[in-house]
């Protein structure tokens, strides 16, 4: 199961709707809307009585169209929470914020430990 920001790039959707994945869009940055997406999946049992086997988190560092931040650091405490697992797309994000260019991560002090999958170009 993927839970992806309904904000996120067209190529990311795209990639994700390809990947045969099943994918539901959480509110654009609301940690509300997301962890009760987490708490739906964890819950549900959709595949014959088994559980979700993997839930990932998408979203972009800085949303390029409209030039905010994810919220990192309480994705990360979410994705902890729930056992789920991150992917953060720093295109937009590496060589642009965090005192040494090395993107969201850096900027919120998040160790990249804390993301499965990270994205950039």
């Amino acid at each position: 199961l993927v839970l992806s920001d309904e904000l996120n790039h067209r190529s990311l959707v795209e990639g994700i709707r390809l990947s045969g994945a099943s994918v539901r869009a959480f509110k654009h940055n609301d940690m509300h809307d997301l962890e009760a997406q987490l708490k739906r999946a964890v819950s549900e049992k959709p595949n014959g009585g088994k559980p979700w086997r993997k839930v990932f988190i998408v979203v972009e560092g800085i949303y390029s169209m409209e030039g905010d931040f994810c919220r990192l650091r309480e994705i990360v405490t979410l994705k902890n929470k729930y056992k789920a697992y991150l992917y953060l797309d720093e295109a937009h994000s590496v060589g642009a914020v965090g005192p040494t260019g090395r993107g969201v991560t850096e900027l919120f002090g998040v160790p990249p430990s804390e993301v499965e999958v990270m994205m950039g170009t």
